[in-house]
């Protein structure tokens, strides 16, 4: 029979970022680290979100530098979401990858998960399929996941 009663929503999600390597041969710009740490410890112990945007012209490191801050610091935070914000649709792809993720993480939780109850969870309340996945196929249902990954990142 499934836990249902004892699952909760969880925020200890695993590091992963499978698709980007950290660069070996960064090196410098500790100041950058810094100031960049002390940007985001701002909101430390608050339930504001806090955003940093690292802006400048193609090609300066400003994807580097993120990722050498978050490779540094995984352990100083419950979670670490890499979206890919280049553009609209590619935000919502990110959006759409972390929901899965969620739910996996969720279903890792129970010896035998009860998808609807994480679904309900996750603000996916009868939207996973036989799969235990979602698929979208309308941009409402695409805006959809977006907000409840915001919920999610809010609670």
């Amino acid at each position: 029979m499934p836990q249902t009663a004892s699952l909760h929503l969880s925020f200890d999600i695993p590091f992963s970022l499978p698709d980007i390597r950290r660069n070996a041969d960064f090196v410098g710009r500790e100041d950058l680290l810094e100031q960049l740490k002390q940007e985001i410890e701002k909101g430390a112990g608050t339930m504001d979100i806090i955003q940093v945007v690292l802006y400048g012209m193609g090609g300066i490191g400003k994807t580097h530098l993120a990722m050498e801050y978050v490779y540094r610091h995984t352990g100083d935070y419950s979670s670490v979401f890499w979206v890919n914000a280049a553009g609209e649709q590619t935000t919502k792809i990110s959006f759409t990858h972390y929901m899965q993720r969620l739910i996996k993480h969720h279903a890792k939780l129970s010896h035998e998960p009860d998808y609807a109850h994480i679904g309900r969870l996750l603000g996916m309340a009868g939207k996973l399929d036989q799969t235990r996945k979602f698929t979208v196929k309308q941009p409402t249902e695409e805006q959809h996941v977006v907000d409840a990954v915001k919920e999610w990142l809010t609670t």
